[in-house]
C-alpha cells in the first residue's frame, strides 16, 4: 500500500499552520513531489491540537465524507457544533483520500494564527 501524499495547497495551510517539516514546492512549478503523508499529518493534528479528522461513508449513495472536530469538547458541545444542517452540507467524495484530504484542510483551518 502507498501512502497517499498531501497535495500542495494542503502543505501550504499546514507550514502556515505550524507544521515545520515541510519541502515546499513553488507555486509555479507543476511538480507533485509532497514529501508529507496524510496519516502523518492526521496524526500531527492529533498530537499537538488535540483535532481529530473523521472520514464516514453514506452507504445510500456509497460516497465519503470528513469532519474535524476538536477532541477537547464535551459531548454535548461537540453535539451542539455537529448540528444536522452542518452534516448535510458537508461535501462529499467518491474516493476516502479525498474526503481526508478535505477534512485535514477544514482541521487546519480550526487551528488560529
Amino acid at each position: 500500500m502507498t501512502e497517499q501524499l498531501i497535495s500542495l495547497h494542503t502543505a501550504k495551510l499546514a507550514l502556515s499552520r505550524g507544521f515545520g517539516n515541510l519541502d515546499i514546492i513553488p507555486s509555479h512549478l507543476d511538480v507533485t513531489p509532497y514529501i508529507v503523508t496524510q496519516s502523518i499529518l492526521q496524526k500531527w493534528l492529533r498530537d499537538n491540537f488535540k483535532i481529530h479528522v473523521f472520514i464516514g461513508f453514506r452507504p445510500n449513495v456509497k460516497k465519503w465524507d470528513a469532519h474535524a472536530y476538536s477532541l477537547l469538547l464535551s459531548g454535548k458541545e461537540y453535539v451542539k457544533e455537529q448540528t444536522l444542517r452542518k452534516y448535510m452540507e458537508q461535501p462529499i467524495f467518491d474516493k476516502y483520500e479525498d474526503a481526508l484530504e478535505f477534512g485535514l484542510e477544514e482541521a487546519l483551518k480550526m487551528i488560529k494564527v
